[in-house]
């Protein structure tokens, strides 16, 4: 019975995974234009707005915190790590947290239409921007010192308040809600029976659209809540096997949320949905010019890394992990590939998420977009310098096995691997510090310089090599050879043609770069014909194809990766 649980929990944890991969992208986005939406419009920038705004950046956080914690907290427990204790205590913290600012500005956002709808006059006085500010601040403060009881072991105290204030949402939300039925109920009575002013209908009609967006999203949090409320009670009723099999449901649908809430702000307002699906470059929301250029090619990029990141994140940690505990795997070219991995998994982990966050700020023309430009470039030198000095690292080994193989055990020992692994990240970091200190002139020369040395080094090799198997291949079929030689020949010619395919997939992923590099510094064009976030995203994807080439060309590894 234990082992069926399990294996239905790993199914859930699988599938959980990569709906929270797809969607954490999207919820982002879709966030930050809902806030980018009522911060540039002024025909939107109403209360009711600006606090469903102030929930779409509590939705963003859950898309940017929660959904990512969460895909690596259940990848630890799916890979029995030790510290996936640490990671799900912070999804937890991350996640209640969130639940209760949500909660809190579900509870403002109700209390705003409460005032409009029942109390008319005195609106002005009580719902100001001073007052929206102090409450937003008051709801983050009270979330935060409720949730963070945790950390001090307080468990029952935080545990304690935010079922409190969970619960007195649900009442207060209930009540206003009854309330606004009986009063929308009653002005839509007076309507009928007497001759309003049109600007008196016209304004109840505009309350009462915002009402109905604020209960849409009421209900759309209620349901996602459900689950949650489901997991206690079947613990409770005695359900121990349902209530193990659904905790990644129920932890999964209250993140979910954070992606249906933009999509009710974009059904119910006009404006936004225009704003949101149909961006403009230069012209009003009203014109009918059509979606420029680089503004397409960004949401392109940003689409393609925002869905591949977490999969270049997960393939290559779990090429690492395969490496490190499977005895039979780690053979030097594998460890060496492994250190490979590594850098294409800090690609996923920092280059492309800030490369995402850079064109989100261009895409909106924000201030910050310079800064965070400077950060993701200075990140993706470091990664690339170290990528290309790996490659070197693989070619140099293949070329010491095949060429040199009564050397090999002299020269390529594990001692020998630490030192040059360790040498290649002090040059990398070196890289990354001179982009920090804006020294480009030393850092172009010494960038030329690896760049230059990793092409004739592989090239070299590549050629040596390949002149080394045909003699070895010659040979093995003139000289009767013992059993031994020609399966250590085979084996080594394996990982040959491995190392072979991931050097090809990197110039296949360079080529876009490298066109245009060659254009411009031949005037062959001014402008190359491929944009530039077009050939950065193709550098970037050659970190999620190289685990599949692993996982391709070795079968043990394709088993233990895809069937873990």
């Amino acid at each position: 019975m234990a082992s069926t649980v399990n294996a239905v929990l790993e199914v859930s944890y699988i599938i959980t995974i990569i709906i929270n991969s797809i969607t954490f992208p999207l919820t982002i986005f879709l966030n930050v234009l809902v806030i980018m939406a009522v911060k540039t419009r002024p025909r939107l920038r109403t209360n009711s707005n600006i606090l469903l705004a102030c929930l779409a950046v509590t939705d963003a956080l859950a898309g940017v915190l929660g959904q990512p914690s969460y895909i690596l907290w259940k990848i630890f427990l799916l890979l029995g790590l030790s510290s996936s204790e640490t990671v799900g205590n912070f999804n937890i913290t991350v996640k209640a947290t969130l639940v209760v600012a949500s909660c809190l500005h579900l509870m403002l956002v109700t209390f705003e239409r409460l005032i409009a709808i029942k109390f008319t006059m005195h609106y002005s006085n009580i719902v100001t921007q001073s007052t929206i500010k102090i409450a937003v601040v008051s709801v983050w403060i009270i979330a935060f010192t409720a949730v963070n009881l945790r950390l001090l072991k307080m468990y029952v105290l935080a545990r304690s308040i935010c079922g409190f204030l969970i619960i007195s949402c649900i009442v207060f939300v209930a009540f206003t809600s009854m309330i606004l039925f009986h009063e929308t109920c009653r002005h839509q009575r007076k309507i009928k029976a007497q001759n309003l002013p049109q600007e008196e209908v016209k304004r109840f009609t505009k309350e009462n659209k915002a009402l109905k967006t604020t209960v849409l999203v009421v209900c759309a949090v209620t349901v996602c809540l459900l689950p949650v409320a489901f997991g206690p009670i079947s613990l409770v009723a005695g359900f121990h096997y349902i209530s193990t099999i659904m905790e990644p449901w129920w932890q999964t649908f209250p993140l979910l949320n954070s992606l249906v809430n933009p999509l009710i702000y974009c059904w119910r307002q006009k404006e936004i949905r225009m704003f949101v699906f149909r961006i403009r470059s230069q012209t009003s929301i009203e014109s009918d010019t059509v979606i420029s250029p680089p503004e397409v090619n960004y949401i392109i990029s940003i689409s393609i890394n925002s869905i591949v990141c977490p999969f270049t994140v997960l393939l290559n940690v779990l090429v690492i992990l395969v490496i490190k505990k499977r005895p039979r795997l780690r053979t030097n070219s594998n460890i060496l590939l492994a250190c490979l991995a590594v850098t294409d998994a800090l690609t996923g982990l920092f280059g492309q998420p800030l490369y995402v966050l850079w064109r989100i700020f261009l895409l909106f023309g924000l201030s910050n977009s310079e800064t965070l430009e400077d950060v993701c470039v200075c990140v993706m030198t470091t990664l690339s310098s170290a990528s290309y000095l790996h490659l070197m690292l693989v070619t140099f080994e293949r070329l010491v096995a095949i060429k040199y193989a009564m050397r090999y055990s002299n020269v390529v020992t594990n001692n020998n691997l630490k030192i040059a692994v360790l040498a290649i990240w002090i040059i990398s970091f070196v890289c990354g510090t001179l982009c920090v200190l804006k020294m480009y002139l030393a850092l172009n020369y010494i960038g030329s310089l690896i760049s230059i040395s990793c092409i004739v080094l592989v090239g070299f090799a590549y050629v040596t090599l390949y002149h080394e198997t045909r003699r070895h291949r010659r040979k093995i079929k003139t000289q009767q050879l013992p059993q031994e030689e020609v399966e250590r020949s085979t084996k080594e010619n394996k990982a040959l043609k491995t190392t072979v395919f991931v050097v090809s997939a990197v110039i296949v992923s360079l080529l876009p770069a490298g066109f245009c590099l060659i254009g411009s510094a031949t005037d062959l064009f001014d402008t190359c014909p491929i944009d530039e976030s077009i050939w950065q995203t193709c550098s970037v994807l050659n970190s999620f194809v190289n685990p599949l080439i692993y996982c391709w060309r070795q079968n043990e590894m394709r088993k233990l990766v895809f069937r873990i």
